[in-house]
């Protein structure tokens, strides 16, 4: 019997169709053998559509996990995590949002050759736009301190296939050495809904001396940012919240003080700004937000909570266990 080497954990709430897509390009973009060798199980966070019925009738050779209550994505995937080593005891651990596509064959093989590497502890892919063409995510690069994202928006040309170092990952892709966790623990919970414990990880990775690679070779789908378009006022001020205050946190967490005030600064000039197209690829431009006077009180409020909470990380510890040949 072939030893699971690779958990993927998909995180799912109330996106049945993406969660569908999701699961038959895993299934027909990974190698026979390959399959043999991944366990895919999803942590469903209490979805109100028919989710949990779709994967319990039409997917019965993956493992649903159920928590108990409502919790946030970090927290979700802390819980996947633990369960996998519990259970399968795997090499790897795979995170992947429910709305990634696979489109092409080979990727786990791809993926598994750099994390042969032992100074390798997280690896991420080619992250590209529905469209297929334009860049999404490549990783974050490191420019006199500041991270910038590397190819954002860009035609994917032959200079993003290659295998490179880099900041960081996307949380949408993330390969994770189980060794790492081990040596730094998992997800900071502090982190939840969502949204920056992806990049909370690679940093604390790379303090403990881990590289991070991105495989070029290796491409994926997101359709991110598609739901942008259908929020309520409310709902885009909880996200601008969220989106502030995680910044603020990983700020705080992580820089000098001189980088801290830059950065604190350059969230509050966002209280004035928005992005003009949320789902366009390329369009990165900005406009004046009318809304302002909200999002100050929301960036006050962000502000206070990361002061409040940024020396008290939520960070479990994984058990370290051993794996037999």
């Amino acid at each position: 019997m072939t030893k699971i080497k690779v958990c993927a954990i998909i995180l799912n709430w109330n996106n049945k169709e993406s969660l569908r897509k999701v699961l038959k390009s895993i299934k027909k973009y990974t190698d026979k053998q390959d399959l043999k060798k991944i366990k895919i199980i999803i942590v469903d966070n209490l979805s109100e559509d028919s989710s949990i019925q779709y994967i319990q009738r039409y997917w019965k050779d993956i493992d649903l996990i159920l928590p108990k209550e409502r919790c946030g994505a970090p927290t979700a995937f802390n819980l996947g995590v633990s369960y996998a080593i519990k259970k399968y005891n795997p090499l790897y651990l795979l995170k992947l949002d429910n709305d990634i596509q696979f489109i092409h064959k080979s990727w786990l093989k791809k993926m598994l050759m750099l994390m042969k590497n032992r100074s390798v502890g997280i690896a991420g892919c080619k992250i590209l736009y529905p469209d297929k063409k334009t860049v999404q995510n490549f990783g974050t690069g490191l420019y006199k301190v500041l991270p910038l994202p590397i190819g954002k928006g860009k035609p994917d040309e032959e200079k993003y296939s290659r295998i490179m170092d880099v900041y960081e990952i996307s949380g949408a892709f993330m390969l994770i050495k189980r060794e790492a966790m081990e040596k730094i623990g998992l997800f900071d919970e502090n982190f939840s809904p969502y949204l920056g414990d992806d990049a909370d990880f690679c940093l604390r990775a790379k303090k403990n001396g881990y590289r991070i690679i991105v495989n070029g070779f290796v491409k994926v789908i997101h359709e991110e940012g598609s739901r942008y378009k259908k929020m309520t006022m409310k709902k885009k001020n909880e996200k601008f919240f969220i989106t502030l205050n995680h910044y603020l946190l990983f700020t705080l967490k992580h820089f000098p003080l001189s980088f801290k005030l830059c950065r604190i600064f350059v969230s509050f000039l966002f209280c004035f700004l928005e992005r003009e197209n949320h789902v366009s690829a390329s369009n990165l431009k900005f406009k004046f937000c009318a809304n302002f006077p909200r999002r100050i009180l929301i960036f006050l409020k962000a502000l206070k909570s990361a002061l409040l909470t940024y020396k008290r990380p939520k960070i479990p510890k994984l058990t370290k266990s051993i794996r037999k040949s």
